[in-house]
This record gives C-alpha cells, structure tokens and sequence, in this order.
C-alpha cells in the first residue's frame, strides 16, 4: 500500500510539473544583437501611443532577462497581446519589428486577476520569449500571430 501511494504522489507531481511548464519561443535567431558579451540594442514592447519601451537595455551583459507580469484588462478575457521591437529610437514604428505574440490559454477571471509571467530574454545568440501561469497553472500557448 505504501508503495502504491508512493507511486501515485510521483505520477502527481510529474503531471503537475507539465502542467506547470512555461511556453517558449525564440523571437529572433542568431540576431545580430545578442553576439559578444553586451546586448548590443533594447529590446522591448510597444505600449500605448506607439511607444518602444525598453525591457532589455542595450549594453548589459549576455545572457540577461527580464521578468514581467502581465494581467488581463477584461473579465474572462483568454489572451494578450505583445508587440516586440528592438532598437534605440523612443517609437516602436522607428525600431525593428520582433513580430506580434499572443499568449492564450488564461484562464477566464476577473480583470486584473490572472497573473501571466512573461520573461523576456537575450541568450546563446537569441531573443527568446517565456511564459506561464502564475497562479492557475492554465495551459499557456504561446504563439507568433503575424510574419515579418
């Protein structure tokens, strides 16, 4: 009996720790910014108005990231969207498009209460894009919705 509770807790955990598991994807390959030691441009998001807002700053060390967390701003709302540009102007329309990404997969709550954690990264000469569930442990996909 104990070795079958044993057994049991493991097939748990190992379900739980796939369910847990973030969804990534490199934004950009072998990009010309991620070589050497020093992140050569910011990377960032476009917010509100067209504005490049820098998460990755331009001359820290390789690898770095930076966490971020992300809400929704509707009740049962299911996704988000993230613009990704890369560049030293204040206008995303003046950087290099990363392309458009959508996180599905939250689960439907009330505004403000899903937790998304999204990571962005620069590392092994790639701009990569991390995210999970805070909280609820939802099936987060994560995917490019436009081509450059």
């Amino acid at each position: 009996m104990e070795k079958m509770i044993r057994n049991i807790t493991l097939v748990l955990n190992l379900l739980v720790s796939f369910a847990a598991e973030a969804a990534t994807i490199i934004v950009e390959k072998n990009s010309p910014v991620v070589q050497g030691e020093y992140l050569k441009e910011n990377v960032g998001i476009e917010t509100l108005g067209g504005v490049l807002t820098p998460l990755l700053r331009s001359g820290c060390k390789l690898p770095c990231e930076l966490s971020q967390i992300f809400s929704t701003a509707e009740d049962n709302q299911n996704q988000i969207i993230i613009v990704l540009v890369r560049g030293s102007q204040s206008l995303a329309k003046d950087g290099v498009n990363l392309g458009k990404y959508q996180i599905t997969g939250i689960s439907p709550l009330p505004r403000g209460v899903p937790q998304i954690q999204v990571i962005f990264k620069a590392s092994e000469g790639n701009i990569w894009l991390i995210a999970n569930d805070k909280d609820s442990n939802s099936d987060i996909k994560l995917e490019r919705i436009n081509d450059l």
